[in-house]
This record gives structure tokens, sequence and C-alpha cells, in this order.
């Protein structure tokens, strides 16, 4: 397999949350691996703690990251356009209906329950590095590198895509594209909760990681598989989206440089992707409808 399409059916199972602690763990034997996040609104309780997940697995995405990276690695978190500017180009807060009461000093502190999405973003980013880095029993002891950015720092463009990207030796092999944000709501279920998020996700995979994937986690037609791909293609067709972070500035020359590999990167400058994989991939004897 090599494209499949994520889709949710059971609130209280989510094929995105098994997808992404899946690839995220996934390691394509390379000594240099880095880890791309794109999402728009963001919830901190997925790693601090306050989910309803209070047994093994409430740490999994922490966990998922421990054995997908080496300490060193890096992993870049990029947020979703919800801030906006005042007059002198300094961001301000947009509470959404929320009530924004963190403070920059105290973002550790967990009784800051109300945020602004903008400080949300930057509260899970440090809380992350935090819980990875910090000894047990609070964190994992690690030394992988967690960077955020958030996008209207970069540019005017309200960037609001969500991708999960892995990258091995500079070139991107597997990423997740859709409709997933990293919230409670799309990654988890609480039977308290009014409503969950049925979300429909798109995979990218190459044959030659298709192991990556844990099948049996996935109920019956919530991963459906529709085309194989192999490397190459997944490259190939990554390059449309690399191109997407470059031209609306999300990403700078010096970012991109220190993320992707430096002729991969060139390909992508030079090239146009429009339309790009139309024919070739969606030819009616390639797609199994089985």
């Amino acid at each position: 397999m090599g494209l499949a399409i994520l889709f949710r059916r059971n609130p209280r199972t989510s094929p995105f949350r098994n997808a992404a602690i899946d690839m995220i763990k996934y390691r394509a034997g390379s000594s240099d691996e880095s880890l791309l996040i794109g999402t728009g609104y963001i919830d901190s309780t997925i790693i601090w703690g306050k989910s309803y997940k209070k047994g093994p697995d409430k740490d999994e995405l922490i966990q998922a990251i421990c054995d997908g990276y080496a300490d060193n690695e890096n992993v870049y978190l990029v947020a979703g356009g919800y801030d906006d500017k005042d007059k002198s180009g300094g961001l301000v807060h947009t509470p959404n209906a929320r009530i924004c009461k963190s403070n920059g000093s105290k973002w550790y502190n967990s009784t800051l329950t109300e945020k602004c999405n903008s400080c949300e973003f930057e509260f899970f980013s440090k809380l992350l590095k935090y819980r990875i880095q910090q000894p047990s029993p609070i964190g994992f002891s690690r030394n992988i590198n967690i960077h955020h950015f958030k996008c209207q720092e970069k540019t005017n463009y309200r960037w609001h895509a969500k991708v999960i990207m892995k990258i091995s030796e500079g070139k991107p092999y597997a990423f997740i594209i859709g409709s997933s944000n990293l919230t409670n709501v799309a990654f988890e279920f609480n039977p308290k909760w009014k409503y969950t998020n049925f979300e429909c996700d798109v995979v990218v995979y190459p044959n030659e990681h298709r192991k990556m994937f844990d099948k049996k986690k996935y109920e019956l037609g919530t991963f459906l598989p529709t085309r194989a791909m192999n490397l190459s293609e997944v490259e190939e067709l990554s390059k449309t989206f690399v191109k997407d972070f470059l031209d609306s500035k999300l990403l700078d020359d010096e970012l991109a440089k220190e993320i992707f590999d430096h002729d991969f990167l060139n390909e992508v400058k030079e090239n146009e992707y429009t339309g790009h994989f139309l024919d070739s991939l969606f030819d009616d004897e390639d797609i199994n409808t089985d």
C-alpha cells in the first residue's frame, strides 16, 4: 500500500491517533531523522495527563517521540494562523471565546487551564520539551530538540494546514495530511464530551516502510488503502507540500536548510508542482476498489 484514507467511524477510537502514533514512533533505519508537525488548534491536555487517558497509554504521544527519535534529533512544531497583529506588527492574543490567563513565567502551572490559542500552542511546545527532558518519574530523560514556530511571526498568511511529516536524512518519506488537529476531539474520546470530531485524513507512505502501521489497531473501514507507492514517488509528492511551506514564507531559507537535504531543497525551489501527479496517481487501473 502507499496512499490510504483514514476515516473515523466510531467516536471511541481515532484512526488519526493510531496512524500518528504508528508513524511518529517508526524509524526508517537512518542515523538522521526529524519530524515536522503542522497543526491548526492544539490541546496540551494530550500530553499533561488531564485527558480521559489515565492508564499506561496516557503518555503515548511522548513515548512515540522518544521511540522514534534519538537524542539531539529534532521535532519541529508549526502553529496555525490564530494570532492577529497590532499596528506596530506585534502579536496580540485572540482568545476565541476563551480568556487568556497564561503567564510567560508560569507556563508550567497546570491551574492555568484557560488560555488563548496562541498561548496554548506555546504551552504545548514547552510542556512537551519539559516532559521529554525531565528525569523519571516526571519525564523521559531524553535530549530530543523541540522547536516551535507561530506562522504569523513569519508571514501574514494564516497557515492552517494539518501535516505530520517524517523526514530521513533531509528527505520526507511518509506523511499524514488532513483535517485533524492535535486536539482532544480529534485525537481522543471522552464519554463526558458533548461531541467528537469525525475527521478524514490522507496517509502517504512507501511500500518499503509499510510495516510502520499496526493494522490490528484499526477498525474495519477506518484505514482504506487505495494505491501502492514507492519511496521515490512519496518523496516527489512531498515536494508539493514543502514548496507551499517555502512559498508562504512560513519556513525561511535558513530553517529550511536545517530541516531538508540541500539537493532536495534545490529541486523544490526550481520546479512548479501545480497539478503534479494528477494523471499518474489516479489512473483507473491503479485504484483498488475491493
